[in-house]
């Protein structure tokens, strides 16, 4: 299987210089995330949504309030 995944971030301004200094470690938290998800799981709208709601837990956890949304420009499951 195949994924190719663009995400977009909405990042309170006050605090993008703190998602700048970290992206790294947040695109490895994303990478992390993808390979515990099945074709299934990542399949149609729901699929979709609960990624965007998995991904902005996981970006509170390590900025709290830092990403106000998760949006994804290309999303390709095959």
């Amino acid at each position: 299987r195949y994924i190719r995944v663009t995400v977009d971030l909405e990042i309170d301004s006050t605090k993008s210089q703190d998602v700048t200094d970290r992206t790294s470690e947040l695109k490895t938290d994303v990478y992390a995330l993808l390979r515990t998800k099945s074709f299934k799981e990542l399949s149609g709208e729901d699929g979709l949504r609960t990624l965007q709601t998995e991904i902005k837990a996981r970006f509170d956890q390590k900025l709290a309030d830092a990403v106000r949304n998760v949006f994804f420009s290309e999303f390709i499951v095959q």
